[in-house]
């Protein structure tokens, strides 16, 4: 998503046109690709595009397409811009981004009609001060050079609507930004900046703000400045507080701010009702705010790593919202406004709960309840839809209180049903599947292989419910806990399930140790979790069996 935010606009620069149509605005004539061709008609040469054409050094020809507007050079091994293309006295549009370029030459600030200037991903050390002095100059593109400042003259740039001066190495920004008066976006993401100045606020005009993998402390109070901001981007810094005034920016619709040192956030972002996107992971929140839920248009919410106690219930009325990331979030108890959020069809990820036998217990034997195990079984063993997250938690960790829960031994009809699979009598071993499934609803096992078994048999559609059934088990497992330590370990009711973890991630396992009542199996190394075990708390079928 974030690689989608950070680009997808370039298609959308400047005018609110498109990239495409704005160059044809610029200059409406046909492109030449081929240079050859171009030089058997020179006066007629408009428009040049000589893109990925493995260049190694700029063509002096070009210098004779004295009508020349347009002229890409990009992605090609040029190493050098010649001192004459100030030659090019009609250029609006020049792009040499993606090349090796190390010195840009003071001429090309004589380019006096240039608008767009793309010298992106090259080794540019430093800039000649004459480059200020293109003043119909409307975006240029510095991004991945070794640039380490970004002079105060910038401010001559007076038309300047889009800057960016991403993964350079600036440490300052200068307050002269502020003077950019049309200034629509600004990057300089993956950079070395520790402060944002007041000033830069001043530039009102500000659409979207780019300052990710910084190390910035601080937003500042005036922030309230930019009533057009609708994408802040501030994760990967080092900010511990979010200003009240954050409320103000009505027209926001993107805020990132993970992977900061963040511990609360002002109930003032509830005035935010433009807002869709909202990222708030790997930061040291306790609590959310009960205005949260005034959201109206939140459709992403993202929380992980944080120490959250709670989440305020009032986000069932974020109507709009459909993923809320809780990777990471321990919870005490099992968060009730879960079951609301999945009803509408919100994916929820990552909700680590510790099994509460008790809770569970009281849960499924509730006849008007969410989790009543008859009503939940009817749904499961209809094959129609899947359940929701919650309703597998419970279907699985609820079958411990079933008649027929048998955790350390398999049942005479499990037998019998991989003996059919093992000689070939399909037919068989599904009609005794659908028997297991009734009975033993929490089988791993027999889910994945019944599963299988219908797909064989010409019957795709209830394959796919019990492949989404046998997910669904397993989510319930990885609601239980990460497995990384044994005090989070997954909460099993049958040991052999662990296979089934295993399996689901491609992991192998090596050998097992006994830790009281939890075991720690160690997988083969190196795997694509880069762990060395996972851990599985099988205390309540080890204490059922000694019963």
């Amino acid at each position: 998503m974030r690689l989608f935010i950070l680009f997808c606009f370039i298609t959308n620069i400047l005018l609110a046109q498109s990239e495409e149509s704005y160059f044809d605005a610029l200059s409406p004539h046909p492109y030449f690709s081929d240079i050859d061709e171009a030089l058997k008609q020179k006066d007629e040469v408009y428009n040049l595009d000589l893109r990925k054409q493995n260049l190694k050094q700029f063509p002096e020809e070009i210098l004779s397409f004295k009508n020349l507007q347009i002229l890409f050079l990009d992605s090609n091994q040029i190493k050098k811009i010649p001192d004459e293309i100030n030659q090019l006295s009609k250029l609006k549009v020049l792009g040499l981004g993606h090349n090796q370029i190390k010195k840009v030459p003071f001429q090309i600030g004589r380019l006096y009609d240039l608008r767009l200037l793309y010298l992106n991903s090259n080794n540019i050390q430093e800039l000649p001060i004459e480059i200020f002095d293109l003043e119909k100059l409307e975006g240029l593109y510095l991004e991945k050079n070794e640039l380490t400042v970004i002079p105060k003259e910038i401010e001559k740039l007076k038309q300047l609507k889009l800057l960016w001066y991403t993964d350079n190495k600036i440490e300052i920004l200068p307050k002269e930004l502020g003077e950019l008066q049309f200034l629509k976006s600004f990057a300089a993401t993956n950079n070395f900046i520790k402060r944002i100045p007041d000033e830069l606020f001043n530039a009102t005009e500000l659409e979207k703000l780019f300052l990710s993998q910084n190390q910035i402390s601080k937003i500042p109070e005036n922030i309230y400045q930019l009533k057009k901001l609708n994408t802040l981007l501030l994760d990967f810094n080092t900010i511990k507080e979010i200003p009240t005034s954050i409320g103000s920016l009505q027209q926001l619709k993107t805020m990132y701010l993970s992977d900061n040192l963040i511990t609360e956030i002002p109930e003032q972002i509830g005035n935010l009702k433009q807002l869709q996107f909202l990222a708030l992971s790997n930061n040291k929140l306790k609590t959310l705010p009960n205005e949260i839920g005034n959201l109206q248009n939140l459709k992403t919410l993202a929380l992980r790593n944080n120490p959250l106690d709670s989440i305020p219930t009032s986000i069932i009325h974020c109507n709009q919202l459909t993923e809320l990331f809780l990777n990471g979030v321990v919870f005490k108890n099992y968060p009730s406004f879960i079951y609301d959020l999945e009803l509408k069809s919100v994916k929820v990820v990552g909700v680590i709960c510790p099994v509460d036998y008790k809770e569970i217990s009281q849960e499924v034997r509730k006849i008007d309840g969410n989790y009543y195990y008859p009503k939940l079984l009817r749904y499961y063993l209809a094959l129609d839809y899947p359940l929701t997250t919650s309703e597998y938690r419970y279907l699985y960790y609820g079958y411990v209180f079933h008649k027929n829960y048998q955790p350390l031994e398999p049942s005479k009809d499990e037998i019998q049903f991989f003996e059919y699979i093992k000689t070939d009598k399909v037919a068989d071993a599904i009609k005794l599947g659908y028997t297991l499934l009734e009975n033993e609803p929490a089988n791993l096992d027999v889910v994945a292989n019944l599963s299988n078994l219908l797909l064989i048999s010409g019957n795709p559609s209830k394959c796919n419910i019990l492949k989404q059934h046998y997910f669904g088990l397993l989510s319930a497992i990885e609601s239980s806990g990460d497995g990384l330590q044994n005090e989070n370990a997954f909460h099993l009711i049958f040991p052999k399930d662990q296979y089934q973890v295993l399996f689901s991630r491609g992991l192998e396992k090596t050998k097992s140790d006994l830790e009281t009542l939890t075991e720690k199996v160690m997988v083969k190394t190196p795997n694509s979790y880069n762990i060395e075990a996972l851990y599985f708390d099988i205390s309540y079928p080890i204490s059922f069996g000694v019963k």
